[in-house]
Parts: structure tokens; C-alpha cells; sequence
């Protein structure tokens, strides 16, 4: 372990995020021991090559990641991206992951999302029942807000 990784892998290991470190020829040089927590597979999975992370990404999503990538590496760039990965039980999450690609280098922090989107999923959900409801009924129906004004009307 070098001085520059023990500098990036001290903060890591108290941050709510999973941090890595893939250089030019596309090795992964470090990466945080929040990716258990993440996805199930311990730091050393991934450092010693059983697991990568291209083989997390849900399969849907791997197409947008991988240009997306190879766009910010081509240009090096600042890039940001929403994914899903599977888990090591299984479980389809959604992460955002925010990066810089220099000289070849790849730096990123890959955040934990799944209940924000989980949430927006719901609302957008309900959303689309509330509005087929006030398109399709024959009733009046209508919504104040707390102050009394009519905010929706059928």
C-alpha cells in the first residue's frame, strides 16, 4: 500500500459512500469497505479480481454505464450516473455514482440511493393512479389545501 492509497482508503472506511480508484489499464487499485455494506461482497472480493463491478450493473443498465464511462475516460471528464446493481443476495438496488476520469485514471464515489428512489417510485406511482382516477370518473371531486384554495378539480 502506497501513501497516497492509505490517504484515500482512512477517510473511506468512515464514509457513507463507496469510494474507488481504477487506473488506465483498468485495474481497480482501491476501493472502500463500504462496498460490503453496498453489495454484499467484501473489499478483497473485488481487489483480487473475483468479483468486478461491471458484472453488479443490471443488465438494463449496463449499456448507458458503459458509454457513459467510456465517454468521461475519452474526454476525461466529470461524469454522473444512475444505476441499478444486483446485490450478492440477489437484490436490485439503485446507486448513483459521481467520478472524474484523467489521464486514463478513474476516481468515483457510488452512493447508496435505493430508498430515495424507492420513495420517488411510490409518488410517481400514486401519481399516475390519482390522475387516471380524476380522468376517468364522472364524479366532481376536488382537493384543497390547507388553506382552503382548490388546488385540484376534476
Amino acid at each position: 500500500m502506497t501513501e497516497s492509497d492509505g490517504r484515500l482508503t482512512k477517510p473511506a472506511a468512515r464514509a457513507p459512500v463507496t469510494l474507488l480508484l481504477v487506473n488506465r489499464q483498468g485495474d481497480l487499485e482501491t476501493i472502500s469497505p463500504d462496498v460490503f455494506e453496498l453489495t454484499g461482497w467484501l473489499d478483497t472480493d473485488f481487489l483480487v479480481g473475483a468479483r468486478t463491478l461491471d458484472e453488479l450493473v443490471y443488465e438494463d443498465d449496463r449499456e448507458n454505464v458503459s458509454a457513459t464511462l467510456a465517454k468521461a475516460l475519452n474526454e476525461s471528464t466529470t461524469y454522473e450516473l444512475n444505476y441499478r446493481i444486483v446485490t450478492a443476495s440477489g437484490e436490485i438496488r439503485y446507486v448513483e455514482e459521481r467520478g472524474r476520469c484523467a489521464g486514463g485514471n478513474r476516481s468515483a464515489a457510488i452512493f447508496d440511493v435505493n430508498e430515495r428512489k424507492q420513495v420517488e417510485l411510490k409518488l410517481a406511482s400514486e401519481r399516475t393512479l390519482l390522475e387516471t382516477f380524476f380522468a376517468t370518473t364522472s364524479d366532481n371531486v376536488y382537493f384543497k389545501d390547507l388553506e382552503g384554495r382548490f388546488i385540484k378539480v376534476s
